[in-house]
């Protein structure tokens, strides 16, 4: 009986070691065209994450630059002397007048065709 067992468990043994095929030596294999291939693509990913990133600085330089313009007219605006401002404010109302009054001289002269 164990001499059956045995002989059963060395068949299943021998038959577990067997390689699958004639071909297939289980050693690894290189392909060096998959490889070239890989690195290619790997180089040009990170040639494309490099320009990504400098147009990122450029855009952030860009602000940067605007900050400093608004930075600079606040300052100038700051600057003005008041009488300025208070010209500035008072042309603006004459302007928002001129406007009232054309809209009712416009509609006048739309009765007045009527």
């Amino acid at each position: 009986m164990y001499f059956r067992q045995f002989t059963v468990a060395l068949i299943a043994l021998s038959l577990s070691t067997v390689p699958p095929s004639i071909g297939a030596s289980g050693l690894p294999v290189f392909d060096t065209a998959n490889f070239q291939q890989n690195l290619l693509t790997a180089a040009r990913t990170l040639e494309s994450n490099v320009n990504e990133a400098k147009a990122l600085l450029n855009q952030v330089q860009q602000i940067a630059g605007q900050a400093q313009q608004i930075r600079m007219e606040a300052q100038n605006l700051i600057n003005y002397p008041v009488e300025v401002y208070n010209e500035i404010k008072s042309n603006v109302e004459f302007m928002r007048q001129l406007a009232d009054s054309s809209a009712d001289l416009g509609s006048k002269l739309s009765q007045l065709s009527v």
